[in-house]
């Protein structure tokens, strides 16, 4: 079974106790202030990973945002929550058509995929020419040990190695904001 699909119910519950909910009013902030350096979009945009639809607010106006997550629960979650049509399926095997999105994010789920390069490789896939492409990576430090500690498996990677896993996939680094938790990149489809 899918853990995801147990943590489902209470997953609301994690964001709210302070410190978590600091940590996730600043990483609002640095995606909005990514989301800040690109044109306007249209056209189809993806919540990828999107577990109970808490990151669709922050994709950016103009798109029909859709969301992908591998938990059948968590989609339903966002589903009912967010009244946005969700797929079911692996962030690594994406069901979608080449070149159909215009921006793709990934708020929260590179930390969980051990083959990164696989991941980049399908949003590279899907994206349009000149589409853009928000993630989130967790670093190493005391909050990812933490977390680890508390049970989640945490894939810890440098801001170099995210940028250079993007770039075999001609994925371009428009700018990173850095924050102890977790770093936000922002790329753009070559």
């Amino acid at each position: 079974m899918n853990l995801w699909n147990l943590k489902a119910p209470l997953y609301h519950l994690f964001r709210k106790p302070w410190p978590l909910s600091y940590i996730h009013k600043r990483e609002r902030r640095n995606i909005l202030e990514l989301l800040a350096k690109i044109p306007p979009q249209t056209g189809l945009g993806l919540d990828l990973g999107c577990g109970s639809g808490e990151s669709l607010p922050l994709a950016p106006p103009g798109l029909t945002m859709f969301g992908l997550d591998a938990s059948y629960k968590m989609a339903r979650l966002t589903h009912t929550k967010r009244q946005v049509p969700v797929v079911v399926a692996g962030a690594t095997a994406l069901p979608l058509r080449p070149r159909s999105c215009a921006y793709v994010m990934a708020i929260g789920l590179l930390e969980y995929l051990a083959d990164i390069s696989a991941f980049f490789s399908e949003c590279s896939a899907v994206l349009q020419h000149g589409g853009y492409l928000l993630v989130t990576s967790s670093p190493a430090g005391a909050f990812t040990t933490g977390r680890k500690i508390g049970g989640s498996t945490i894939i810890s990677r440098t801001a170099q190695e995210v940028i250079a896993y993007a770039r075999q996939h001609s994925l371009d680094c428009i700018a990173v904001k850095t924050f102890f938790p977790q770093e936000a990149f922002l790329f753009a489809r070559k």
